[in-house]
């Protein structure tokens, strides 16, 4: 008898690309979207994918009722005898990960309902709008499970919501939700849970319709972190002269002019 078809096993991260929007997609609900080094590579791999031409946003969002849990403890403590050895392999890939979020030239959506905690709060810090469901919530947890953390959060937190509300967050492991993380400067919008995708599809659309290269130049000045001013300065003539280049500022200009909204093609 001939040897029976290798089933292949689903994936847990999921690229798609409709209207100009590439949709990263976690989706491996049944493990409330924890991060193994299968997922961590998958999601690598679709961020790399996004770096395209025709892509003129990203969305970040998830299968299930959560977001994703971070790290998956399961999977991390599975061979106590390597444990080490399995830090070792998947830190490298999710740091990578998290940190192309953030360098994508393109403006980024994330949307998330449910549980948001670990490593897999990089994909919410690195986004430019975050829409959260009134169910979320957020926790680093690091300090439960005895580590100092990754995925950036000890990166961006003190940017995004100061040091004390930080250090509550990440030493105190305090739990936050979808009204606190509002009012901490965490996230963008709240809204019902069953919305939050319908949500960040409107919003990517928006963006990816926008004057993408602008925009993608706008997200790198924001998180540049220039020493000195001169030197942000020069980063900003660097960047709206690569915007003077493109066809969206002469489109802009006939649109004021015409009293009309303008059409951007992001090049």
């Amino acid at each position: 008898m001939p040897d029976s078809p290798a089933v292949l096993a689903p994936p847990r991260v999921v690229l798609e690309v409709e209207g100009g929007v590439a949709h990263v997609v976690l989706a491996h609900p049944e493990r409330r979207n924890g991060i193994d080094l299968r997922a961590a590579s998958e999601l690598r791999d679709a961020l790399i994918g996004c770096a395209t031409p025709g892509v003129r946003a990203v969305l970040i969002r998830a299968e299930g009722e959560h977001f994703s849990v971070g790290g998956d403890l399961g999977a991390l403590g599975a061979d106590p005898e390597r444990l080490g050895e399995t830090v070792a392999e998947l830190l490298p890939v999710v740091q990578d990960a998290v940190a192309r979020v953030a360098e994508l030239e393109v403006p980024v959506v994330c949307a998330a309902r449910g549980a948001a905690a670990g490593a897999a709060l990089g994909l919410l810090w690195g986004a430019d709008e975050v829409v959260v469901g009134d169910d979320l919530r957020l926790a680093t947890g690091f300090a439960a499970a005895g580590l100092s953390g990754d995925g950036g959060s000890s990166w961006h937190l003190p940017l995004l919501c100061g040091l004390r509300r930080s250090q509550r967050l990440l030493m105190g492991n305090e739990r936050i939700g979808a009204a606190e993380a509002l009012e901490w400067g965490l996230v963008t919008a709240v809204v019902p849970a069953a919305d939050v995708e319908a949500e960040g599809r409107a919003r990517a659309a928006a963006l990816a319709a926008g004057p993408t290269v602008a925009l993608g130049r706008m997200r790198a000045l924001l998180r540049a972190g220039s020493p000195t001013l001169r030197e942000h300065l020069a980063a900003e003539s660097e960047g709206i002269l690569a915007c003077a280049a493109t066809s969206d500022l002469p489109a802009a200009l006939a649109a004021f002019a015409a009293r009309r909204t303008p059409v951007f093609e992001g090049r």
